[in-house]
């Protein structure tokens, strides 16, 4: 279900792909370590969805610049469905910062938090 979430992410932000960062440079979205908040007596849950996002450019600029676009189109957004699964509440966890110099390619991330509500029932 998380990765359904995902691929919706990706969708809504223009990510270029999940994983691995393409090697001639782009974006890419994977899954961070995240955390369980409450099961409710339903079935239903809550909880955060982390989302390391990493941006890889000839030029620095506009490896941070692309990231920086990213987090406002989500952080923008009111809800994301997918499935059984909302995500509201999203939050910038940790600001588009550097990461790395790959031969000329900089490389930049940032994480993203969302509150996720599941669906789910018995």
């Amino acid at each position: 279900m998380l990765s359904e979430m995902l691929e919706k992410i990706i969708e809504t932000a223009d990510i270029d792909s999940i994983g691995l960062l393409p090697a001639n440079g782009g974006t890419s979205a994977e899954i961070a370590p995240s955390s369980s908040l409450s099961r409710y007596l339903d079935g239903s849950s809550s909880d955060i969805m982390s989302v390391l996002i990493l941006s890889k450019h000839k030029n620095q600029k506009t490896a941070l610049d692309r990231l920086c676009g990213i987090c406002n189109t989500l952080t923008r957004q009111k809800t994301i469905s997918a499935g059984r699964l909302t995500a509201y509440g999203i939050t910038v966890a940790t600001q588009p910062n550097y990461v790395a110099k790959e031969n000329d390619m900089w490389i930049y991330s940032c994480i993203i938090n969302l509150n996720i509500y599941n669906k789910e029932e018995f």
